[in-house]
């Protein structure tokens, strides 16, 4: 299916915070569209965006388009086609709710100065206003600015939108013993000793290809092998992987649990003294 050019291309303006906060407590503008993806922000990644603007930093642009037409009110309702997280993580930071609300948060605006709160209200935001876009090709704008590569596979894509999930960061580090990642972001750890006997069997035995490696396959088989652990049963291929990465989004109260699950089937198999070409040592018997 061809899609149609856009008559011109979109000029970015700006817009005060204050403005677009109005606009989304009025109802006029909608922040979470149907083909928007879930919030996955942390709560390390929202203190920090709000961190960039109290610093006056500037974040990527907004895209708006024009919605449905309320024919009882005459007013248009714009959507957000690209910025969901960015004007709702602003929205909870005035209103102090979701993690603004909790005690431990230090970032509050109830607690910045007059001129604290002026500032942050009054810092423009860059934003392109798709008004002449049909729905399909608000649509495809959407699909192209959220893809950086347009053949990623499942793994990568999941890795691009749940890269920070604490799921992914605790496959990651039983993966790979050179993996960094900002401390700052991530609450799960393992205990070093455990991680290296891990870490050092998938490198010792070869069981994935470099291949497997940079194409975030082995990230895959071990998410599968996880999940399948917490399913306690065989289930379909790779079908129940996105769900756990999104309950375990924030935080993952079992990985005690599954690393000494995983480390003691590993010193199991070590026992055996399998030769690094055993039949038993294939991604598919290795499960």
């Amino acid at each position: 299916m061809s899609i149609t050019s856009l008559e011109a291309s979109i000029p970015a303006n700006n817009e005060k915070i204050i403005e677009l906060y109005n606009k989304v407590k009025s109802g006029q503008l909608d922040p979470s569209p149907n083909f928007q993806r879930k919030l996955v922000w942390k709560t390390q990644h929202k203190i920090n965006f709000i961190d960039t603007i109290l610093n006056n930093f500037p974040f990527p642009e907004i895209y708006k388009a024009p919605g449905e037409l309320d024919l009882e009110t005459l007013t248009l309702k714009d959507i957000v086609v690209d910025g969901q997280q960015r004007i709702t993580t602003i929205r909870n930071f005035i209103d102090s709710t979701d993690i603004f609300a909790y005690e431990s948060t230090k970032v509050k605006f109830s607690t910045l100065t007059k001129e604290e709160k002026e500032r942050f209200l009054n810092y423009e935001v860059s934003v392109r206003y798709l008004k002449n876009a049909s729905e399909e090709q608000v649509k495809e704008i959407f699909q192209r600015i959220n893809n950086t590569e347009y053949r990623l596979n499942s793994t990568e894509r999941l890795n691009a939108q749940w890269g920070d999930s604490e799921l992914v960061h605790f496959t990651k580090l039983l993966l790979d013993c050179t993996y960094q990642y900002d401390e700052n972001l991530f609450n799960t750890q393992i205990n070093p000793d455990r991680k290296k006997v891990i870490n050092d069997f998938f490198i010792d035995k070869k069981i994935f290809s470099d291949n497997d490696i940079s194409r975030m396959l082995s990230l895959q088989w071990m998410l599968s092998v996880l999940t399948t652990i917490i399913e306690e049963k065989y289930y379909g291929r790779y079908s129940k992987i996105q769900s756990y990465i999104e309950k375990y989004n924030e935080e993952i109260d079992i990985a005690d649990d599954l690393t000494s699950r995983l480390y003691n089937v590993i010193l199991l198999i070590n026992k055996c003294n399998l030769d690094d070409k055993s039949y038993w040592l294939s991604k598919s018997n290795l499960f």
